[in-house]
C-alpha cells in the first residue's frame, strides 16, 4: 500500500507539472511563432535592403528610360517605378530649364527697319503681350527652380532616412545574434537540467528497485524464521506433554515403591525401564535448552533485522527527501529560466512590434510622398504643356513677324534701288538738321549775349543791316522746330522717369516681400532650435532616468540574490542542526533510554538556533531600510511613481521564489510545548525556522528557553518531538 501511495503521488506531481507547463506554454508564444516573426523580420529587412540599393542605382543613373522593377511585392514595386519616373520628369524639367535659361528675355532682335530708320516710332500692343508673358514666363521659371530645390532636398532626406535605416538594421542584426547566443545558452541548460533529471530518476528507481529486494528478502527470511518458529514450538509442545507424562509416570511409581516396600519382591525389568526414562527426560531436558538459547538467538536477529530495517527506511526516507529538494530546486530554476524567457520574448515582440510600426511609418511616409509627388507631377506637366503650347505660339507668331519684316526690308529695299535714293537725301538732311538744332540749342543762350553785342556795335558804327522776309520765314520755322523737339524730348523724360518709378515701386515691393520671408523663416528657425534644445534635454533626461534606473534594477538584483544565497544558507544550516539533532538523538530511540550525557551539544544547537534568529531578523530590517531609501530617492529624483501593478507584479516574483525555498528546506509547524519549573511554569510557542509567521513578521522575534532549570528529560523530549515533525511529516499525519 506505501509503494502505491508513493506511485500515485509522483503521479500526481507529474501530472500537476506537465498541466502548469502546458499552461506557461499556452500563454507564451511557441517556437515555432518565434521563427516565424523572424522571418518576417528577415523578409522585411531583404526588401528595404533591396529598396535602398535600387534607389541608389537610380540616384547614379543617368538615363531617362531605365527603370528597373526587381521587387517582389507590389507595393514595393510601385513605389520604385514612381520614383523612378519621378527622376526621369525631373531630368527632363532639368533640361527644359536649361534650355529657358540658355535664351536671355532681355535681348532685343535687331530689325532692319531700325538699322534704316532711327526716328521714333509709337508702342505696339503685340509688344507689350509679348513683355507680359515673357515676365510670366520668367516668375513660372523661378517657381520651377523652387520646386527644384525642394525635390533636392527631399532626395537629401532619403538618403539620411536610407543612411538610418542601415544604422538599425546593423544594430537589429547584432540583437538577433545577441538573442540566439541566449538562446543556445537556454537551450543547453534546458538539455542539462533534463538530462540531470534523467539521472536522479534513474538513481531513485535504482533505489526502489533495491528497497523492493531488501523488502522481499526480509519477507522471505521472515516467512523461514516464523516456519522454524512454529516447528520449535510445536517440539516444545510436544516435550512439555512428554515431561509431564514422565512426571506423572514419575509419582505413580514413586507411590507403588512406596506400598511395595512392605513387600520384598523388586521386578528388575521396572527398574531398568525407570532408569531409561530418566536418562531420556535428562537428554529431553538438554534439547529444551538448546532450543531455547536457538530461539533467543532467533529473536536477538529479528531485533538486528528490524532495527537495521529502520536504519533502511530512514535512508529510504532521507533519499526521497532528496530527491524531493533536488526536483523542487530544479522547478524553481525551471520557472526562473521559463520567466526569463517569457520577459525575452515579451522584448522580442515588443521590438518586432516596434520595428514593424517603423516600416508601417516608413512605408506611409512614401506613400504621402509618392501621392504628393504625383501631384506636383501632374501640376508640372499641366505648366509644362501650358508653357510648350505658349512657346510654341510665341515661335509661330515671331517666325511670321520675321517674315513680314523681311518681305517689308525687301521691299523697301527695292523701292530706294528704284527711286533714285531722295527719301534716304530727306532723312540724311533731317538727321543733319536735328544735329545742327541741337548744337544751336545748346549754344543759342551763350550766342544771344554776342549777337546783342554785336548789333549795338554795328548800330555804333552806322551800318544798319536790312532782315529780308525770308531770313525771317526760315527763323521761325527753326524756332517751331525746336520747340517740337523740346515737347518730344520733354515727353519721352517724363515716360521713363514714370518707368523707373514703376521699377523702384516695384523692386521695393520685392524687397519688402523678401525681408518679411526671411524674418518668417528666421522666427521658424529660432522655434525648431529651441524646440531642438527642448527635444535634447528631454533625451539627455530619459537617458539619464534609464540608466538610473537600470543601475536600480541592477541593484536590487544583487540585493534578490544575496537574500537567496542566505536563504539557502540557512535552508542547508538547519539540515545540519537536524542533522546533529539525530545524531544525538538517534541512541536514545535505539536504546529505548534516556542518557542525560549530552547537554552540550543541545546547547550548541540551542546556540545556532539562535544566531539564525537573529540573522533573519537583521536581514529583515536592513531589506525593509533599503526598500524604504531606494523607494524615495527614486520618486524624488525622476518624479515617478510606481503604479500598484508593478509592485504587486516584482513582489509577487520574490515571493514565489521565496516560497520555493521554503517548500524545499521543511513543512511549516507550530506547536506549543510546556516546560516546567520547580517555581513557575513557562509557556513557550516554538515556530520553525522556515515557517511563513517569520516572513510575515519580519521584526518579531522567536522566544527560546534560556534558563538551566528545565528539566532534561522534558527538553530531550520535545527536541525529539520537533526533528520527527520537522523531518519526518507523515508521523504528524499518523499522530
Amino acid at each position: 500500500m506505501k509503494i502505491r501511495i508513493e506511485t500515485l503521488e509522483k503521479q500526481l506531481s507529474e501530472h500537476k507539472a506537465t498541466a502548469t507547463i502546458s499552461e506557461l506554454q499556452g500563454k507564451v508564444p511557441t517556437a515555432d511563432e518565434i521563427e516565424q516573426c523572424c522571418e518576417v523580420l528577415a523578409s522585411i529587412e531583404s526588401q528595404t535592403a533591396r529598396i535602398c540599393k535600387q534607389i541608389e542605382k537610380i540616384d547614379q543613373a543617368q538615363k531617362q528610360d531605365e527603370r528597373r522593377r526587381s521587387l517582389s511585392k507590389d507595393s514595393s514595386a510601385t513605389i520604385i517605378a514612381e520614383l523612378a519616373n519621378l527622376m526621369g520628369e525631373l531630368k527632363n524639367v532639368h533640361n527644359l530649364m536649361d534650355g529657358i535659361k540658355s535664351c536671355n528675355p532681355s535681348f532685343v532682335r535687331r530689325s532692319p527697319l531700325r538699322e534704316l530708320v532711327n526716328s521714333p516710332r509709337g508702342e505696339c500692343s503685340k509688344c507689350k503681350e509679348n513683355e507680359a508673358l515673357l515676365n510670366e514666363q520668367q516668375n513660372e521659371i523661378m517657381f520651377y527652380k523652387k520646386k527644384n530645390k525642394d525635390l533636392t532636398n527631399q532626395m537629401q532626406d532619403l538618403e539620411t532616412e536610407k543612411k538610418s535605416v542601415r544604422e538599425f538594421e546593423i544594430k537589429y542584426k547584432k540583437l538577433e545574434s545577441i538573442f540566439d547566443q541566449e538562446r543556445e545558452k537556454m537551450n543547453s541548460e534546458r538539455s542539462r537540467t533534463k538530462n540531470e533529471i534523467v539521472a536522479l530518476k534513474k538513481i531513485a528507481e535504482d533505489a526502489e528497485e533495491l528497497l523492493k529486494r531488501s523488502s522481499d528478502d526480509l519477507k522471505r527470511k521472515e516467512q523461514m524464521w516464523k516456519s522454524e518458529k512454529a516447528s520449535l514450538d510445536r517440539e516444545i509442545t510436544s516435550l512439555k506433554k512428554q515431561l509431564l507424562a514422565c512426571k506423572n509416570g514419575e509419582g505413580s511409581e514413586h507411590d507403588e515403591r512406596a506400598s511395595s516396600h512392605d513387600s520384598d519382591k523388586v521386578d528388575p525389568m521396572k527398574l531398568s525401564r525407570n532408569e531409561s526414562d530418566k536418562i531420556h527426560v535428562i537428554d529431553l531436558k538438554k534439547q529444551i535448552a538448546q532450543l531455547e538459547k536457538k530461539n533467543a538467538d532467533c529473536e536477538a536477529k529479528l531485533e538486528d533485522i528490524k532495527i537495521s530495517n529502520v536504519d533502511l527506511l530512514d535512508q529510504l526516507n532521507k533519499a526521497k527527501q532528496g530527491w524531493q529538494k533536488d526536483k523542487e530546486a530544479h522547478q524553481h530554476k525551471t520557472r526562473q529560466t521559463e520567466k526569463i524567457r517569457i520577459v525575452e520574448m515579451d522584448a522580442v515582440q515588443q521590438k518586432f512590434s516596434s520595428r514593424m510600426r517603423i516600416m508601417e511609418d516608413t512605408n506611409k511616409s512614401l506613400h504621402s510622398q509618392l501621392v504628393l509627388a504625383r501631384r506636383e507631377r501632374d501640376a508640372h506637366k499641366e505648366a509644362l504643356a501650358n508653357y510648350e503650347r505658349k512657346m510654341v505660339e510665341e515661335k509661330k507668331g515671331i517666325d511670321q513677324r520675321e517674315k513680314e519684316h523681311a518681305d517689308a526690308a525687301g521691299k523697301i529695299k527695292s523701292l530706294v534701288s528704284y527711286c533714285d535714293d531722295p527719301i534716304q537725301k530727306r532723312l540724311a538732311d533731317m538727321e543733319t538738321e536735328l544735329e545742327r538744332l541741337n548744337t544751336d540749342l545748346r549754344l543759342t543762350k551763350e550766342a544771344k549775349k554776342a549777337d546783342q553785342i554785336l548789333y549795338r556795335m554795328d548800330r555804333a558804327r552806322g551800318r544798319n543791316e536790312k532782315i529780308t522776309d525770308e531770313e525771317l520765314t526760315s527763323v521761325e520755322q527753326m524756332q517751331h522746330q525746336y520747340q517740337e523737339c523740346e515737347r518730344f524730348y520733354s515727353k519721352e523724360v517724363d515716360r521713363l522717369n514714370g518707368k523707373i518709378k514703376e521699377l523702384t515701386t516695384e523692386a521695393q515691393l520685392k524687397n519688402n516681400e523678401q525681408q518679411r520671408i526671411t524674418r518668417e523663416l528666421r522666427e521658424q528657425i529660432r522655434v525648431l532650435e529651441i524646440d531642438q534644445r527642448n527635444l535634447s534635454q528631454k533625451k539627455d533626461n530619459q537617458v539619464a532616468a534609464k540608466e538610473l534606473f537600470e543601475s536600480e534594477a541592477e541593484r536590487l538584483q544583487q540585493v534578490v540574490h544575496m537574500n537567496e544565497l542566505q536563504k539557502l544558507t540557512r535552508k542547508y544550516r538547519l539540515s545540519s542542526i537536524i542533522d546533529q539533532l539525530q545524531y544525538v538523538t538517534d541512541p536514545l530511540r535505539r536504546s529505548g533510554k534516556l542518557e542525560p550525557d549530552h547537554p552540550d551539544g543541545i546547547r550548541y544547537i540551542i546556540n545556532q538556533l539562535i544566531a539564525i534568529r537573529d540573522e533573519d531578523n537583521q536581514s529583515c530590517l536592513t531589506s525593509e531600510d533599503r526598500c524604504s531609501s531606494v523607494q524615495p530617492s527614486l520618486q524624488e529624483r525622476n518624479g515617478y511613481a510606481p503604479s500598484l501593478s508593478e509592485c504587486d507584479g516584482t513582489y509577487d516574483n520574490i515571493s514565489q521564489s521565496s516560497l520555493s525555498i521554503r517548500s524545499v528546506t521543511s513543512v511549516p509547524i507550530r506547536n506549543t510545548v510546556r516546560w516546567t519549573n520547580n517555581q513557575a511554569s513557562v509557556v513557550k510557542t516554538i515556530v520553525s525556522p522556515t515557517s511563513p509567521t517569520l516572513v510575515k513578521n519580519k521584526t518579531e522575534s522567536t522566544a527560546y528557553p534560556t534558563k538551566r532549570s528545565f528539566r532534561r528529560y522534558e527538553a530531550y523530549e520535545t527536541i525529539f518531538l520537533l526533528i520527527l515533525l520537522d523531518k519526518y511529516p507523515y508521523y504528524s499525519a499518523i499522530s
